[in-house]
């Protein structure tokens, strides 16, 4: 029997704890603490639309029997949090409490307790069966894993779940057939996203960072304009410590995380050099230098050359005139 057809419409999707702390049904909250605003199901997905209106801070454990992934579609409360675990069982690890991100995913049988002040807010809900992700997972549920959950970053889901939210508010032909076919992308992409993750991250000297976090890095240090990202920065942003970070970046690449970060600087500004238009003190300051003399000595350093004799080499001026306005100093 499909979820659609089990479902209660006047029960909520998610468990709370009672007294004791056991974990039963609840009723759904009434208006106007709760308004659902689009309401799309199919066999084996629903997807909601709903607006919260909370008078007074919450403070709840749930457990679905659902896969639930939410998109909030307004700012998250600076004080939102939560952590999975910990709590009347059901979870495969334990995380420490941390900040909510923009979408949430609690696995299918998973603790998670969430913490908020009042606030209205509105978010698309998409609740699915669990054979549905069971079929793509071929890890289990750990600590780390989950720490990816509670602030899951993947750009398809939210293209998908705004794409979601516009099938329920205003369905169009077929919109059962596309809900399902979006259902699946999210979850392949979300199934990518956390095998993507090594277990081990927190593990031993000779542990190393996940191929996620590889990249993460990489693309916050050469996308960077202006000042290049901190250690503490990029650890948070792999949800490591600075410290953990410094040492798994070197067992992972051979080099340290301050050479790449230079490096990579370096490369950045040999690519402005070769546009002759741009002043070589704009380079300085895009690829994240001080000054124009602190770019000169860290690109002679590591090239041999300073910025202006690389220039005339790479445009072949190397017998310019002074005065020719064409290189700009």
């Amino acid at each position: 029997m499909s979820y659609a057809q089990t479902m209660n419409p006047n029960a909520s999707d998610l468990y709370t704890v009672a007294g004791g702390g056991k974990l039963v049904r609840r009723e759904r909250m009434a208006p106007p603490h709760l308004s659902v605003d689009a309401h799309l199901t199919t066999p084996s997905i629903e997807v909601n639309v709903r607006t919260f209106t909370l008078d007074r801070p919450l403070d709840a454990v749930f457990r679905p029997s659902m896969g639930y992934l939410d998109l909030s579609l307004d700012s998250r409360e600076r004080g939102a949090c939560g952590a999975f675990g910990g709590t009347s069982g059901g979870a495969a690890g334990e995380t420490a409490f941390g900040r909510l991100g923009e979408s949430v995913l609690v696995p299918p049988g998973q603790t998670f307790h969430v913490r908020c002040a009042s606030m209205q807010r509105r978010v698309v809900c998409c609740m699915f069966e669990p054979a549905r992700f069971d079929q793509l997972r071929d890890w289990q549920w750990d600590a780390a894993r989950l720490e990816l959950c509670r602030d899951l970053r993947v750009a398809q889901v939210r293209d998908a779940m705004l794409q979601l939210a516009g099938e329920a508010l205003s369905p169009g032909f077929a919109s059962a057939a596309l809900a399902e076919s979006l259902l699946m992308s999210m979850l392949v992409h979300i199934a990518r996203h956390v095998r993507g993750i090594d277990p081990r991250a927190n593990q031993g000297e000779g542990s190393k960072l996940a191929p996620w976090q590889l990249r993460l890095i990489r693309e916050r240090v050469e996308g960077a304009y202006g000042p290049s990202p901190g250690v503490i920065e990029l650890a948070q942003a792999c949800r490591i410590s600075a410290r953990h970070l410094s040492r798994t970046f070197r067992n992972s690449t051979g080099v340290t995380l301050s050479a790449f970060i230079a490096d990579a600087r370096i490369r950045q500004a040999k690519g402005r050099l070769a546009d002759a238009d741009v002043l070589i003190k704009t380079v300085a300051y895009e690829c994240g230098f001080t000054s124009a003399a602190a770019f000169g000595a860290a690109f002679r350093k590591v090239t041999g050359r300073t910025p202006r004799a690389y220039r005339l080499d790479l445009l072949g001026l190397r017998t310019a005139p002074e005065h020719d306005m064409s290189v700009r100093r």
